[in-house]
């Protein structure tokens, strides 16, 4: 199973998404996930493109997953001067996350519900 996890943003996400990274890779929710950096097209006159996503694989779905990904994504961007637009995709579906909605524990756990549906597995 993946989960792809963009950011928007006014300043160069490049750095972020590394920050978010290291994040993701010290938190214990996350031990044996493999996390890695989706690199986009590259710049004219480049070699290779730069990171533009995390890609989040994992073995299997759990609705405690959904929150632990969503409540890792918050506290990390409750800790950005910037503001940053977190997106989350599995399959077609995709979900957002604000700095905003980042500070409203209402708001955070409605977003890890929703993504914890969309991780369920398709009944038989």
């Amino acid at each position: 199973m993946q989960v792809i996890v963009r950011l928007d943003g006014e300043t160069p996400t490049a750095p972020a998404l590394s920050s978010l990274e290291r994040q993701l890779r010290g938190d214990g929710a996350f031990r044996g996930m493999e996390i890695r950096p989706l690199l986009g097209p590259p710049e004219p006159g480049a070699m290779n493109g730069t990171a533009d996503a995390l890609l989040l694989a994992v073995s299997a779905a759990s609705g405690g997953l959904g929150v632990s990904i969503v409540q890792a994504l918050a506290g990390w961007l409750r800790t950005r001067r910037h503001s940053f637009t977190i997106k989350v995709s599995h399959g077609e579906r995709t979900l957002e996350l604000t700095v905003e909605a980042a500070r409203d524990p209402a708001k955070v756990m409605e977003v890890a519900r929703q993504l914890a549906e969309m991780l369920e597995p398709p009944a038989p």
